[in-house]
């Protein structure tokens, strides 16, 4: 709600206070009980009391939605989630099939599926940004020109983010195998003669 409205200084002030409380009690919790259980909680008060900022500064007032802002909730949200619960059922059908590839072709489906999501993140900020840029109140023609214009920009940083993924790739091959073998040295000296090949 708060990047939505364009505050963009309360959304930062309340990510700064979550991380302070959660810094805080994760260390009080952890010194004196040293239990998961305490530190689950800890992230959940820490959350809390963010989002009762936010709240708070918002100054939002609570309405019961109109009959017009409840057929818009049928006519776009309907059919948005049918199109998530598909997506997700055909998303569950297509693993349980490839699961049936052998673990080798498994694994490979399950790392190239995991990429996808991770650059679904750089989509979903790319979005977050066209909703805080694009005017709300301006015609069709002039958001239209607004989106455009910011894809023109965004374009290519996008291509460079997403293939930062490929150089993740072997550090995290190389991460594994120091963290198997519980040995560095003999990795390390690996990697810089391969390096140099």
């Amino acid at each position: 709600m708060t990047r939505l409205q364009g505050k963009l200084k309360l959304y930062n002030k309340s990510l700064i206070i979550f991380y302070i409380t959660l810094i805080g009690f994760d260390v009080i919790g952890f010194l004196t009980t040293k239990s998961l259980v305490i530190l689950f909680l800890a992230t959940t008060i820490s959350c809390l009391i963010s989002i009762i900022y936010m709240l708070y500064n918002l100054k939002l007032e609570f309405k019961l939605p109109n009959k017009e802002n409840m057929k818009n909730v049928l006519k776009y949200g309907v059919p948005t989630s049918l199109e998530r619960l598909l997506s997700r059922i055909f998303i569950l059908i297509y693993g349980i099939i490839a699961s049936y590839l052998g673990t080798d072709k498994y694994s490979i489906h399950t790392i190239c599926y995991s990429v996808c999501l991770s650059l679904e993140i750089i989509t979903n900020a790319y979005q977050a940004t066209l909703m805080i840029k694009v005017p709300i109140k301006e015609s069709y023609e002039q958001q239209y020109e607004t989106v455009m214009k910011i894809k023109k920009k965004c374009f290519p940083y996008i291509i460079f983010y997403s293939f930062g993924v490929f150089g993740l790739y072997p550090y995290e091959t190389y991460k594994t195998l120091c963290i198997t073998r519980r040995k560095t040295t003999n990795i390390v000296s690996r990697f810089n003669n391969w390096s140099t090949c």
